[in-house]
């Protein structure tokens, strides 16, 4: 049951980790390769991929050393971290932006919705919100319910 709670806890932290990345990393120093998500199409490789790729790496690499050297509590919350990492790629790539489904994005029910029009405003703005799969967005006069 531990591991379970571990993993669970690895998935929810990685929301704010990955908004607070997503600010201070992609929308700072990193952003010549994030410059590629906000222009142009979203169907083919970008820059910006570099960044799931190195991350993803350091996931498995981490998660091979904690299997290796028997850290289970680690594993564990590394696992969290890889599923919230094939959540946010579905969520984003192939939901909302239509990458990897022939450019047709998939906004099924209320919640994608509404994280698609977050995320809409965030590419207008380059501003708030920066998290993706609770993506709290303040009062916006941009932010409208994608159809």
């Amino acid at each position: 049951m531990t591991e379970v709670v571990l993993a669970v806890t690895g998935f929810v932290i990685m929301e704010p980790v990955a908004a607070g990345a997503h600010r201070l990393v992609m929308h700072g120093k990193g952003w010549g390769w994030h410059r590629s998500h906000h222009v142009g199409r979203h169907d083919r490789i970008e820059r910006n991929d570099c960044y799931p790729a190195i991350f993803a790496c350091l996931t498995v690499v981490t998660m091979s050393i904690a299997a290796a050297l028997g850290w289970r509590d680690l594993f564990a919350a590394l696992t969290g971290v890889s599923c919230y990492g094939m959540a946010y790629l579905v969520v984003h790539d192939v939901c909302v932006h239509g990458r990897l489904s022939g450019g047709r994005p998939i906004l099924k029910g209320r919640w994608l919705r509404w994280v698609a029009s977050c995320h809409a405003v965030h590419h207008r703005t380059g501003g708030a919100p920066f998290g993706f799969l609770l993506p709290f967005a303040p009062r916006h006069r941009a932010l409208k319910l994608v159809a």
